[in-house]
């Protein structure tokens, strides 16, 4: 798997749970809780780094590597997911994507020997960034126990998709 399709797949998912949340408490009120949450984790406060280790450089292709076309694959998900341009902002904005994407890996490079373990710590950590991305928000509008649901579903499909695409089984892979 490489690095661009993990951060497609993370922003697929970043963005189904912002839709949810749109639908749950209303768009406004989203981007409101968004924009106003004093708890929202800075980049600064992230002390997650890709470690350039984890994965085998871009393959040599007759493209070179400012080609542009792994980005145009994440923004192409991103339109497919429909949401509003200030939801899709919130999207681009998101602190974890942000880290990765500004890394000095480049997005065509591939996880090491399709590594699990390296699949599974990154796939935890941005589980665990999501619901600190989230759970203020959610927190600061008393609606907790409604976006459990919503965080869980999306995080399933995550880890199952990532999983899927290092082909890796999935019920192996848990346990």
């Amino acid at each position: 798997m490489r690095l661009f399709e993990f951060l497609t797949l993370l922003l697929q998912a970043t963005g189904q749970i912002l839709q949810d949340l749109a639908t749950l408490f209303g768009e406004n009120v989203l981007v409101q809780l968004l924009e106003d949450n004093p708890k929202h984790p800075g980049e600064a406060k992230m002390r997650f780094q890709l470690d350039p280790q984890w994965f085998d450089p871009a393959p040599e292709t007759t493209l070179n590597k400012n080609d542009g076309s792994a980005y145009l694959v994440i923004e192409e998900a991103v339109k497919k997911i429909g949401l509003s341009s200030i939801l899709e902002f919130h999207l681009w904005s998101y602190p974890f994507y942000r880290i990765l994407i500004e890394s000095s890996i480049d997005l065509r490079s591939e996880i090491k020997n399709g590594n699990p373990i390296i699949g599974k710590l990154l796939i935890q950590e941005a589980l665990e960034q999501s619901e600190k991305w989230i759970y203020p928000i959610c927190q600061a509008a008393e609606f907790t126990q409604q976006v459990e649901p919503i965080l869980m579903a999306a995080g399933l499909r995550f880890r199952s998709e990532v999983l899927k695409k290092m082909g890796v089984d999935y019920l192996t892979a848990i346990t």
